[in-house]
């Protein structure tokens, strides 16, 4: 995917959701008791709809769902949960649903973390000096470590009382497999052979089951370079707890390399990291496992989107992946 491809993408995605600026202005008004002074939209991410506020007494920022499903509620959980292993997370100071016509959407006003996000902000943490980006992931990899030592019921997506909704890491890997017609449909209407997809279903579904003894941990869901705040050479915060849920504690390690790539930023990451035990045996084949797994769901997100280039770069990712498996 190019940068201005994906660029152009996050735009056609944006352009579908504008809540007018005076309901914007009423969400800050109830949370913090001020009117902005400033609003900037963000165009950064897939899902929610975001501001930038300035308010006389500060900044804060305004997330908007309008899936119908929001998770802002377990993003609350999640926060709570990271702020008493003392990791820096923005406080939530309102979650409000509000109407247009028929339809229900939430609202989220957070607290603005000091700084700058490392991807997607000003500057890309790769135009940046490589001393500079090794201490911040240094801290990252140790934030994100404190994060994975947080226990929780069950597998997969949080609801609000931070509970997954499976009890076991293979029923949770399952999840594709129970869909192979609609993987199988979605090859024919690509014009791909069935026949990557028939085998990456039946690796996963076969090769979960190694893996009975998993032990849920809190995982962000979406760790990188966008979510990483920071500020000169520190680390003030980790944004952004859309995708949290439980899982292994390889999940955000296999997920960063997925779509970051194994190379020098992904070593300081792990560098930082500070319970190895996570990288002993069967870390590469669980790492694996879940990558592929991986492709499958990024291949359906973007296939209902119809976005070509993310829908190429999962199935490459897909061919890569099954080569490893003989």
């Amino acid at each position: 995917m190019s940068s201005d491809e994906y660029k152009q993408y996050l735009k056609t995605i944006a352009d579908r959701n504008i809540t007018s600026p005076n309901q914007v202005d009423s969400f800050v008004k109830e949370a913090v008791g001020k009117l902005p002074v400033s609003r900037t939209r963000i165009i950064a991410g897939e899902a929610n709809e975001v501001y930038d506020i300035e308010t006389i007494d500060g900044k804060v920022v305004v997330r908007i769902d309008r899936s119908g499903n929001s998770r802002f509620e377990a993003e609350q959980w999640a926060i709570d949960q990271c702020d008493r292993k003392d990791i820096p997370v923005p406080r939530v100071l309102l979650i409000k649903k509000f109407q247009e016509g028929d339809k229900t959407y939430t609202a989220c006003v957070q607290q603005r973390l000091p700084g700058d996000v490392m991807e997607r902000g000003k500057t890309n943490y790769w135009e940046m000096p490589d001393d500079q980006v090794r201490r911040l992931f240094l801290q990252a990899g140790e934030l994100l470590a404190r994060m994975h030592s947080i226990s929780i019921e069950g597998f997969d997506n949080i609801d609000s009382q931070g509970k997954g909704k499976y009890s076991a890491f293979p029923e949770m890997m399952g999840e594709h497999p129970r869909q192979r017609g609609g993987f199988l449909k979605m090859a024919q209407d690509l014009g791909v052979p069935e026949s990557d997809f028939v085998r990456a279903l039946e690796i996963v579904e076969s090769e979960s089951q190694r893996f009975t003894m998993v032990r849920p941990v809190l995982n962000h869901g979406d760790f990188g370079g966008k979510h990483i705040m920071y500020q000169d050479n520190q680390v003030t915060g980790i944004i952004d707890f859309g995708e949290v849920a439980g899982h292994s504690a390889i999940f955000d390690l296999a997920r960063w390399e997925y779509w970051f790539g194994d190379n020098k930023y992904f070593d300081w990451i792990k560098e930082g990291y500070s319970d190895k035990s996570v990288f002993g045996d069967g870390y590469e084949e669980m790492s694996r496992l879940i990558r592929l797994n991986l492709t499958l769901g990024t291949a359906w997100w973007y296939y209902k989107d119809n976005y070509q280039p993310g829908i190429k770069r999962a199935m490459e990712k897909m061919s890569e992946l099954l080569e490893q498996y003989g």
